[in-house]
């Protein structure tokens, strides 16, 4: 939460569920309208730019494309696949980003995250994918080519790619350095300063 970082046209690895804290901000998809609103969920590898204005503060939540929260998300919002807007309980999810902070704690960050979108819902993602996710996730899944999940779930390297990309909305290479991110995050906060 913070400033907004004012980028130009640009896409994510993964879903970006954005926030307009202060106040509505705008985000336009490339090649479509602009749109003037509080909340927006940005599918993964779709170019955008949001605009928030001098000194507005925004949230920004990145989704893992193979989890129940990211689908929840997006239950929550309407909209295309591409760009939803408009999150169904927006008024709470808007108030709350205002206090969130370097310091908030985990267990508060995480009620803000369940107001987002729950997690943990069933989900309807095809049980190939959240295998092949399950093991892309463990220290050991950067190293893995698409050849070994594609065996794992009994599919062709291209039918499997094919599949990934229709269930994640993003790449097996994305979902990849997705990971890698998570999983910096979770040393960073484990290590001591």
């Amino acid at each position: 939460m913070g400033p907004s970082l004012e980028l130009d046209v640009h896409f994510g690895a993964v879903s970006c569920l954005a926030v307009g804290v202060d106040k509505e901000f705008t985000v336009q998809p490339e090649d479509g309208p602009r749109h003037v609103v509080r909340t927006a969920l940005v599918a993964a590898r779709v170019r955008h730019r949001i605009t928030a204005g001098e000194g507005s503060r925004m949230a920004f939540c990145y989704l893992d494309p193979a989890s129940a929260r990211e689908r929840a998300c997006r239950r929550l919002t309407s909209g295309t696949a591409a760009l939803a807007t408009d999150h169904e309980h927006e008024r709470e999810p808007v108030s709350r980003a205002a206090l969130l902070d370097p310091d908030t704690p985990v267990r508060d960050v995480r009620r803000w995250l369940d107001l987002v979108g729950e997690d943990g819902l069933p989900g309807e993602r095809d049980p190939r994918v959240r295998q092949a996710t399950g093991r892309l996730s463990e220290p050991s899944g950067q190293r893995l080519s698409a050849t070994e999940p594609a065996a794992d779930v009994g599919l062709s390297v291209s039918a499997f790619l094919r599949l990934f990309r229709a269930e994640t909305g993003t790449t097996l290479r994305r979902y990849r350095m997705w990971t890698r991110m998570v999983r910096m995050a979770t040393l960073l906060e484990k290590w001591p300063d």
